[in-house]
């Protein structure tokens, strides 16, 4: 049968009636042969009577390779910018025409358009202002002929796809025929700071053996909001006797060069400064360039420090702002719970039994120490499954309840590696997360906060330290983190080890798991990729 197919003449009319084809047009190359009793010929436009009208576009600059005539000459070894020239301008509906006539065909016309450079006709004013509560987006307008199927965005030289990190492209086009120019956004769902930087707007258009390409470059800039409250991390604080204490105040800074100064306030009118070796001041510096970390450091703290500690934010243009905590000194030291290792290993009891087994060493300890370590005993000591206003599928998460990528356990201590390190990071890459300090609904128990957010989010970052051990609360939200796991059959706890913090320190039972190690990263690129990837690789993760 190969010998009989007709191969070289399906092949011959492929390269003759090739089509190349584009998101805009149909090019259709012309297929005029010097036939016999054929009259091709190269005029400025095409006549009304020819009922078959079609289209192609050419180089400008190329030489005209059809046996055909212009003024009566042959159109051999012309180019076709010289033919525009010799037929005279044409009515603008295209460049040139091609119209033969032969025995078959009365009158076939084909329209001829010039290819013309890409060019950037307008773009976004630069540099951009990006503001808090708005929905940037950057614009290019491109013309030429052929419009390009396609606009690139880069960021500082990187491709951005389509969809990615909550940014979304937009084409569209107006104008009509070879007129048409195309509008090409990137849109932005929500102003953010690490959106600042340098973009750019690239197209390429081309014709077989033709092409060229163009782009425009665009700054952006974040404008810090107008003056906002400053936050704390927490509104009580418990701290032992004759230990140290770091009260920490998130402020913001705006356009307009405030704050002029930062105060800190004890009661509300005695006004605290660095005297006497009692405190200590200084200003912290964040990932972002709009916040500052204020912080009061309290050395050798006595029970005549108890009372509400205010940060004032000042400036000429507003009124002052103030958050504020209160601190409470324990005369005693403050002691841990039991350690999580009991709760985390051993054989299971049903909740019943677990009370029965309890219940005589609570007793007395609440005979022998009083009521408060009694409730201790009773919270800590008692492995209790909690329950979270998330119900989950019991084979897997189910997308459509689960609020959070994740969700960050950590001590308010460390609020500034975590800040630094951790949230930076999240916000870069537009991580949905949670955190206590943020995101903890008032009014609910916080408890029950908790469990929400550990049972609500899809992975659970535990950051490890000396301070988070020592917490009663972080050690409950550990709790529940591997509670849910085994709720689930499914792992999903990334643990992170901070400040030097070494495995011998940890619970037993902690010691096994898999670890995330921040000083064994030299480079901060380093432990960015490493926890990234236990991040958007959550199912395969195994603590």
């Amino acid at each position: 049968m190969g010998n009989c197919f007709p191969w070289k003449w399906l092949v011959a009319q492929f390269l003759n009636y090739r089509i190349v084809v584009t998101s805009l047009f149909v090019i259709s190359s012309i297929d005029i042969s010097a036939k016999a009793n054929s009259n091709c010929e190269i005029k400025s436009s095409c006549t009304a009577d020819c009922q078959f009208t079609h289209q192609t576009t050419v180089d400008p600059g190329s030489h005209i390779t059809l046996n055909c005539t212009i003024s009566s000459e042959a159109a051999e070894n012309v180019t076709w910018e010289q033919a525009k020239k010799l037929v005279g301008e044409g009515d603008g509906r295209s460049d040139l025409a091609v119209q033969e006539s032969s025995q078959n065909t009365s009158c076939r016309c084909t329209k001829i358009f010039f290819a013309r450079e890409l060019v950037v006709d307008g773009h976004t004013e630069s540099p951009y202002l990006i503001q808090q509560g708005e929905r940037p987006y950057l614009e290019c307008t491109f013309s030429g002929w052929p419009l390009p199927p396609e606009v690139n965005w880069f960021r500082e030289e990187k491709l951005i796809p389509n969809g990615s990190k909550a940014v979304y492209q937009l084409d569209r086009i107006s104008g009509e025929k070879e007129n048409r120019t195309l509008h090409s956004s990137l849109n932005f769902q929500d102003a953010r700071e690490d959106q600042a930087g340098f973009y750019k707007c690239k197209a390429t258009n081309s014709i077989p053996g033709w092409s060229s390409s163009t782009s425009s470059e665009i700054q952006t800039i974040y404008q810090c909001p107008h003056a906002q409250d400053p936050i704390v991390e927490k509104l009580e604080v418990l701290v032992s006797k004759s230990s140290n204490i770091n009260l920490t105040c998130l402020v913001y800074e705006s356009e307009e060069g405030c704050p002029d100064y930062l105060r800190w306030y004890l009661n509300g009118n005695k006004w605290l400064r660095e005297k006497s070796g009692k405190y200590k001041i200084l200003k912290k510096n964040t990932h972002s360039k709009c916040k500052e970390e204020f912080v009061l450091t309290i050395f050798n703290v006595t029970k005549n420090d108890e009372g509400n500690y205010s940060c004032d934010w000042n400036c000429e243009y507003f009124p002052t702002k103030r958050a504020t905590m209160e601190l409470k000194v324990s005369v005693e030291p403050v002691t841990d719970p039991p350690t999580v290792t009991h709760v985390l290993t051993g054989p299971s009891y049903p909740p019943s039994v677990q009370r029965k087994k309890w219940l005589l060493p609570i007793i007395i300890l609440a005979a022998v120490s009083g009521v408060v370590i009694f409730i201790a005993a009773l919270r800590f000591g008692v492995k209790k499954k909690w329950t979270s206003s998330h119900e989950l599928e019991k084979c897997g998460f189910n997308d459509e309840v689960l609020k959070n990528q994740l969700f960050v356990s950590y001590s308010s201590k460390d609020v500034g590696w975590v800040n630094e390190y951790l949230i930076s990071l999240l916000e870069k890459h537009s991580i949905a997360y949670s955190i206590h300090s943020r995101d903890f609904e008032l009014g609910k128990p916080i408890v029950q906060n908790m469990a929400d957010n550990v049972y609500g989010s899809r992975q659970v970052v535990i950051v490890l330290s000396q301070n988070y051990l020592a917490s009663n609360f972080c050690r409950e939200e550990l709790h529940m983190a591997f509670q849910r796991g085994l709720d689930t059959g499914d792992s999903s706890v990334i643990l992170v080890m901070i400040n030097n913090l070494k495995k011998k320190q940890l619970p037993a039972a902690l010691r096994e798991k898999r670890l995330l190690e921040f000083e064994k990263h030299n480079k901060k690129q380093e432990w960015e990729e490493k926890i990234l990837s236990q991040i958007l690789d959550w199912k395969t993760v195994s603590v």
